[in-house]
């Protein structure tokens, strides 16, 4: 996620480099610092219920799946 967000914010300095501070205000920052904190959180929060509850199947199969969903371009076979 952090790796994303750093890619977005040099995409937008290098690409469009006068609209960078529309595109990266301090709200879109904000955002951004957020979301990079709560999306590992919320994986580890899930983790460890399914842990205490003996979910382990549901989310090694969720977390099969989840990463080709996120990033299919590297997960696309030829």
């Amino acid at each position: 996620m952090i790796l994303a967000i750093m890619g977005y914010d040099r995409y937008a300095a290098i690409c469009t480099p006068l609209h960078y501070h529309n595109k990266m205000s301090p709200r879109n920052v904000a955002l951004f610092v957020a979301l990079s904190w709560l999306f590992p959180l919320v994986q580890v929060r899930m983790r460890l219920k399914a842990i205490s509850h003996g979910t382990a199947l549901f989310m090694s199969i969720y977390f099969l799946l989840m990463p080709p969903l996120l990033n299919p371009v590297i997960y696309v076979s030829e």
